[in-house]
């Protein structure tokens, strides 16, 4: 894989972000991703998964402003098409999947770290952020439900609507993630959660997701790409495309 690391810890595979040098989401990135979980997810000797990032002091940055803001209507839907399943297949992992988060987590980014069952962050001069309202985007229901689910409405309300960047120690307050380690312990940190958790009973695991999945409505949403087309529709309303000319600006001068 061109941007994928794969290793294995006895029971634990870890798998890594390494497109630099902050892992920007695109399409090939996104392919590989996949590719990734269903091969852990068929492999008997895996039991549990952590999610992290080959790059120093990122996670990912979130989606490739050169790349993914140039897609067109048709290249949109493809991408985002790819884009839920894989947030959806890490959501649904038959198996345990921590993410470990080695520094800046936005957009794109945190969703794959909100999809994950548990967070593992670095302490850090990092930010942590849901960028849609600053595109001009509401995110899918599904993505709104995954945080509902790990931080509680009132977390995730402020997060979505503000656009905000949270520092770690904020990330921790509002649940976003449950552990801060100093950044040389990370990859250790997330494996020994990742082994406490694969020895618990996959049956029982499964059971227990579904049930909270139950409890938060996420049974009668179904998948975001029922609603692929309305969401894609308002990367391309005059809104959005202001925004994103705004970000596209910024990040050319910090190049």
């Amino acid at each position: 894989m061109k941007f994928v690391l794969v290793k294995d810890h006895a029971d634990v595979r870890v798998v890594s972000m390494d497109r630099p040098k902050a892992n920007a989401i695109h399409e090939g990135l996104v392919r590989e991703l996949a590719a990734a979980f269903r091969d852990a997810r068929d492999a008997a000797g895996v039991r549990a998964l952590v999610l992290t990032s080959a790059q120093p002091n990122y996670f990912s940055v979130g989606f490739d402003v050169r790349e993914v803001f140039d897609y067109d209507r048709e290249r949109m839907l493809q991408f985002w098409g790819e884009f839920i399943d894989l947030y959806e297949s890490i959501y649904d992992f038959p198996k345990p999947v921590i993410a470990a988060l080695p520094g800046h987590t936005f957009a794109g980014g945190i969703i794959l770290a909100l999809a994950s069952d548990f967070r593992v962050m670095a302490q850090g001069d990092f930010g942590l952020g849901v960028s849609g309202i600053n595109l001009g985007i509401p995110l899918p229901i599904g993505v709104m439900n995954m945080a509902v689910n790990a931080m509680g409405p009132a977390h995730a309300r402020r997060l979505f609507l503000s656009g905000e960047t949270i520092a770690p120690e904020q990330a921790l307050a509002m649940g976003a993630v449950q552990t801060l380690v100093p950044a040389a312990d990370l990859q250790n940190a997330g494996i020994a959660l990742a082994e406490v958790m694969g020895k618990k009973s996959p049956a029982a695991f499964r059971a227990i997701h579904e049930m909270f999945d139950s409890l938060s409505g996420r049974d009668a949403l179904g998948s975001d790409k029922d609603r692929l087309d309305d969401f894609v529709q308002w990367w391309f309303n005059d809104d959005a495309k202001m925004y994103r000319s705004r970000v596209r600006a910024q990040v050319s001068r910090g190049a």
